[in-house]
């Protein structure tokens, strides 16, 4: 099979290939779900960013508003961060969530 035409451009079938998988890599395209693992439990995901709010939902279906969170995450290259309220963060596949409730004295 030839190059492919796109805006007067001609990509090959393993350029066109290469690109989808860099984009996969990065967050910018989703071709099917993801597995993530919260507190354990292994969940798939479809949206390229999880924010904090779906992270303890998943986690404490149903949560009081007497609960405060503590939300942690690793990613695949073995980093770890925080996640605070109102933040997010783009999705790999296989990275591992740890929310953790305290509660108000």
């Amino acid at each position: 099979m030839g190059p492919f035409l796109f805006n007067q451009h001609s990509f090959s079938l393993q350029r066109i290939s290469d690109i989808i998988n860099y984009f996969q890599r990065n967050g910018v395209i989703r071709m099917s779900k993801i597995s993530i693992i919260v507190n354990g439990t292994e969940e798939f995901w479809t949206d390229t960013d999880i924010t904090y709010a779906q992270l303890i939902q998943i986690a404490f279906p149903g949560s009081q508003p007497d609960t405060l969170y503590n939300v942690s995450y690793a990613t695949v290259d073995g980093a770890t961060a925080p996640l605070a309220l109102g933040q997010s963060v783009p999705v790999q596949n296989g990275m591992k969530f740890e929310v953790i409730a305290t509660y108000r004295s």
